[in-house]
Parts: C-alpha cells; structure tokens; sequence
C-alpha cells in the first residue's frame, strides 16, 4: 500500500480521490496548507503528492504558490508531485512542470488517466529511490557494488532489435515521440534512448530481412543514424551513442559480426558521433562507402592499385549528423568521387551524399560524382540473384575507372 499526500481544499475532490485511490489500494492524507505539506512531509515518507495548483496559487498569494514546487524538492528529491488544475488556468501547470513537477491532471479529471499517472510516478519514484540506496550502500562499501548498479537512476535504454526490419512495426513511437518529443517539450525532456540490431542485406534472408534500413530514419529530425564497420567503431560509437541525450539508431551490419579486430580495452574509450574516418589514403579518387560495401571497396582498391590507380576510401559511420568536411576535403584532394550504397539506391544514402559534394564542391571535380548502388528491388532469396542484387567488386571498380578516364 502506498501513502499518497493531496493538497487540497475542496472536500468533494478529496473525497473523490480517497474514494479511487483506495480502490487501487492506496491511502490517501490530506492537508489544507502549504504549511500542512512540509509538516507532513517531516513526519513520515510519501510515495506521492498530489496538489491542487489553483488552492496553492489561492493560500500563497498568486505565483508563491509555484516557489513551493522546488522547496518541496529541496526536502525530497525523489517525491514526485503531480499537480491539478482547471484547464481554464492550464498554463499554471506547465509552469510547475517548468519547476519540477512531474505530471499534471486536469480538473474535471478522467478517472483511468489519473491512475495511470499515479502508477507510472509510483514506479518511477520507487526504482529512484532504490538507486540512491545502492548509491549509498556503494559508498559504505568502499565503491564494491557495481558503478552500474548504483547509477541505476542514470540508466538508459538500449534496444536490441532481432532486424531492424521489425523497426518498421514501431515507426510511429520511434519517429512521432522519440524523434520529437524534445522539440515538442521546449527542450525539457531528453529521451536518451538507443535502437540496436542488425540492418541490411545479410545471407540468404530475402526480401523481408535485408533491407537497408537507414533510410527509413536519417531523414526524420530528432533521430541520430550510425552504421559501424569494425570491432572498434561497434564499442566506441556504442558508448557515445548510450551517453547521448537523443535517440539514437545503430545498425550493425549481420554480415560483419564474424570481423576481428583490435579493440582498445580502456573503458573510456569513445568515438564521437559524426566524426568520419579516412580508412584507405589515395590520390586519385575519393569513395565514400560504410558498413560491408566499405570492405568491398578496399578489395577493389587493392586491384586498381596495380594499375596505378590510388584509392581514397572514406567511411562516415555516423550518418546523422553526417561528417562532411571529412568526405569534402577527400574529395577537393582527389577531385573525383564515387559513392556506395547497398541499400536499392532511389533517394538514399548515396544520393544525399553525391549531392553534398556537387553543391560544395563543385569547381573541385574533374568528373561527375557516381553512384554505385543495390538494384531497386527486393532482396531475392536465390544466392546467385541475391549476388546480383548487390554492388560488385566489378562494378565498383567500372565506376572508379570511368570518373578516372582509366
């Protein structure tokens, strides 16, 4: 049972709530001052306060009654308080949410609303205030319970998807609350959230498990995109994704789990979103390419190599933001460009980033930028026609050697 504080002057109001918290299997105190709420706080623990904004603003002479908000919080920081208000003075609400308050209901009230609220603040405030305990039980034992644990009211969300190709099942709570929920709040709710799994064309998984996923989420604000390529990006684009305020979505490559590589084992390791890498040096022409078809470009740079052909391989491996100054100083080096893409090509990656190049560096290039994409087509489950849905080493390199009249 827990101990829920209403502020309130209004005996049928008081009465409702008694009435349908108890049948939730709370009880219910009640006070009629903000002196009656810090006295009742002094006494005993409460798993919720619930005041009435517009009694409040009455007893405390106009905005005072908003200043006991962050008072209250001072005296406990983990009771959360949901204010009431008629919607005739709902800007008051928003103000206290300003202040610290953590939800608000309107007066008349919808029954199954407000106990939805009480439940969520509930739980919320009970697994807060189980982590300062391990906080401080952290601290008497001499830093000996796991940091992970005893950060626990600072942990973050990491959602593992089977393929991201079942992302499409949850788009509307991904790209119309994650992606803009900061925006819509004014900036006053982060969603530090991250969406992993595998993503792209994978082993004779056809059509509905290898699609290019990315291109459903880099357009849509709010969202940032990574794609990592090696052992070392998965771990240091992984922790700044988790450290990251917004929403992030990584999508690993199934094709590339089986890829070894050195692995810094300093806990601290980091690689900061957005930031390009220049994975083979050249000379003669910059690609652009990220995940497998990346792999597949070194493999292409090594033959063309032989016939003097000097490769520049760019990987963004964040592709929002995306890291251009990296990929146009590439290219006002080399001064041609050729862009991969495994995804079917039509308004995709590829696309984006030829024409970030041609409108930033135009006068730099002494060929057209191309593309080398997947075949706009679903991914066939054949292995000889899923071979040809995706990017050859022999069309890479046709590519290359006609922006380099070779």
């Amino acid at each position: 049972m827990s101990r829920i504080l209403i502020a309130d002057d209004q005996r049928d109001v008081l009465e409702a709530l008694r009435i349908l918290l108890k049948g939730e299997g709370h009880q219910t105190e009640s006070v009629t001052s903000v002196t009656g709420i810090f006295n009742a706080l002094q006494q005993r623990d409460y798993a919720l306060l619930m005041m009435d904004l517009n009694y409040a603003r009455d007893t405390t002479s106009g905005q005072e009654g908003l200043e006991v908000i962050p008072k209250i919080q001072q005296l406990d920081s983990t009771l959360p308080i949901v204010v009431m208000t008629a919607w005739a003075t709902i800007d008051l609400a928003v103000e206290a949410m300003k202040r610290g308050a953590r939800d608000f209901v309107p007066k008349p009230w919808d029954n199954e609303r407000l106990l939805t609220i009480v439940r969520t603040q509930i739980e919320l405030a009970s697994a807060l205030r189980k982590g300062r305990k391990l906080e401080a039980a952290n601290k008497l034992l001499g830093g000996n319970v796991p940091n992970l644990i005893a950060d626990a009211p600072s942990m973050r969300p990491v959602i593992e998807m089977m393929t991201f190709n079942f992302s499409i099942l949850a788009l509307d709570q991904i790209v119309n609350s994650a992606a803009k929920m900061c925006y819509m709040s004014g900036g006053q709710y982060n969603i530090p959230l991250v969406i992993r799994g595998p993503g792209g064309p994978a082993a004779q998984l056809a059509a509905q498990h290898s699609q290019s996923m990315e291109t459903y989420f880099y357009h849509v604000p709010g969202l940032k995109v990574v794609r990592p390529s090696t052992p070392a990006d998965a771990k240091g684009l992984l922790k700044s994704a988790i450290r990251d305020d917004n929403p992030v979505i990584f999508i690993e490559a199934e094709t590339l789990y089986a890829v070894k590589g050195e692995v810094p084992e300093d806990p601290d390791f980091l690689i900061p979103l957005g930031k390009a890498v220049i994975r083979r040096e050249g000379t003669d022409v910059t690609v652009v390419a990220y995940m497998g078809m990346m792999y597949r470009a070194l493999e292409v740079a090594e033959e063309l190599a032989k016939d003097g052909i000097s490769v520049e391989i760019v990987d963004p491996r964040t592709l929002r933001p995306m890291d251009t100054e990296t990929i146009i100083g590439s290219v006002r080096k080399t001064h041609r460009a050729v862009v991969l893409e495994a995804g079917a090509g039509f308004a995709g990656m590829g696309s984006e980033i030829a024409a970030q190049i041609t409108e930033t560096a135009f006068d730099d290039l002494d060929a057209p930028v191309l593309r080398v994409t997947g075949e706009n087509a679903p991914m066939p489950y054949a292995k000889n026609l899923e071979l040809l849905k995706t990017p050859s080493k022999a069309k890479i390199a046709a590519a290359i050697r006609q922006v380099c009249n070779a």
